[in-house]
């Protein structure tokens, strides 16, 4: 059986816990690394959000899944000027709720699409081989237009795809 394929429009935003419930699956989440960077120590991120050199960082990495299967691995930058601390705990659940429940609401966000081959700590994790992983990579920003956010998502390419609208197309 063909595992059901997430379709998403890029202009339309949502969270990977809506994405899955759009094809009937229960996102999920499984906490690989977390820890706190300064600035200076991971300077194009810093660059992203907007940071000072001694100003601070959450990281971690998240293996996401649909019904308990490997979909996606994301590697996430949320900047301590806008989320100054983090229930690590939240992270095995949505982080866009957790987002919401400490106000921050997103208000745009900054998107690059490429393909990859994963590598072979990757590989283990989503359980691939060399199949194609689509990175979506985006700085998000709130609704006051700050950057809070910088992530790397790199997806199962059978199991995901973005479209995008143009022209009189994009108006709908």
């Amino acid at each position: 059986m063909l595992p059901r394929m997430v379709t998403k429009s890029i202009s339309q935003g949502g969270s990977f816990t809506d994405d899955m419930a759009s094809v009937g699956m229960k996102a999920g989440s499984q906490l690989i690394e977390y820890k706190v960077y300064k600035a200076s120590d991971v300077p194009e991120v810093a660059e992203y959000l907007e940071l000072a050199d001694d100003e601070l960082i959450h990281y971690f990495v998240r293996l996401r899944t649909g019904d308990g299967e490997p979909i996606a691995l994301s590697y996430t930058y949320i900047s301590a000027k806008i989320v100054p601390a983090i229930n690590v705990k939240a992270l095995e659940g949505s982080l866009t709720e957790y987002l919401h429940s400490v106000g921050v609401y997103r208000g745009g966000a900054l998107h690059k699409m490429s393909a990859h081959l994963p590598s072979e700590s990757q590989k283990k994790l989503l359980g691939v081989g060399n199949v194609a992983l689509l990175l979506n990579e985006h700085i998000t920003y709130d609704e006051q237009r700050r950057p809070y956010e910088y992530i790397k998502t790199y997806y199962i390419s059978s199991q995901y795809a973005y479209t995008f609208r143009t022209g009189f197309l994009a108006e709908r």
